[in-house]
């Protein structure tokens, strides 16, 4: 039996060598050691891990054995992988500056990763999204939240403090936006809880930089509970 295009996804195979490098770096192996304590050759084991080799079942066994775990777990983690890098990251910009607000909408238009946006342009809405209320009852759940400070209706710290001092909604990773680059606002951002403060770069180059790596963060690196319970880790949910 061959792991191969013929017998599953090119997004599963590269899915798979994805989290078959991330469990060797969970390991702390290095290829050699993983290829030595699989039986195999480095060589195969890099090309495995940048999906340019076919991998048949014997190897596959050979490589979860080497790994402390099953062919059965990979191929899962492989798979949800896959269907979650299909599944597009929600996103809610809480931001008033309509210019800003464009800025982030043509920033993630220009990463690798399927984003659905949407815009409030108070604070007052933004609370009504996240609570799935009034005009949003039937609003997706946010993954993330880009929340900038200087709000009308509600500023963005008494809507940081109301997400973080809610049980329900607590959890969404929420990122301050903000010009501001004041010792005081960044303290006060963190006291309240705000998972991170990014000073608005000048520069639409350095601005579109990032929100890329904003994204890659907390959705290729953090492990980030889901609505569901499940932790998703690089996208894979355990």
């Amino acid at each position: 039996m061959k792991v191969n295009k013929e017998g599953a996804n090119k997004s599963v195979i590269n899915g798979l060598s994805e989290v078959l490098r991330d469990r060797r770096g969970q390991l702390g192996l290095s290829q050699s050691e993983l290829a030595k304590r699989a039986g195999l050759h480095r060589t195969y084991v890099s090309e495995v891990e940048r999906a340019t080799h076919n991998m048949t079942l014997d190897t596959l066994t050979k490589l979860a054995d080497a790994l402390q775990t099953t062919v059965l777990s990979l191929l899962e983690s492989a798979d949800q992988l896959a269907k979650s890098r299909c599944r597009p990251l929600q996103i809610l910009l809480v931001e008033d500056n309509e210019a800003d607000a464009h800025l982030v909408k043509r920033s993630l238009e220009q990463i690798n990763r399927v984003t659905n946006l949407t815009i409030v342009d108070d604070g007052a809405k933004a609370m009504e999204f996240v609570n799935r209320t009034n005009e949003f009852a039937e609003a997706p759940a946010p993954d993330l939240i880009l929340l900038d400070l200087n709000l009308p209706k509600k500023d963005g710290y008494e809507v940081l403090a109301e997400i973080k001092s809610n049980e329900d909604i607590k959890r969404i990773p929420v990122v301050i936006l903000t010009t501001s680059s004041s010792e005081q606002d960044i303290a006060r951002s963190y006291g309240l809880q705000a998972n991170c403060l990014i000073t608005k770069p000048s520069s639409q180059k350095e601005f579109q930089a990032a929100i890329a790596k904003i994204v890659d963060y907390w959705f290729a690196v953090a492990s980030l509970p889901s609505e569901s319970g499940h932790t998703w880790a690089r996208g894979v949910a355990f």
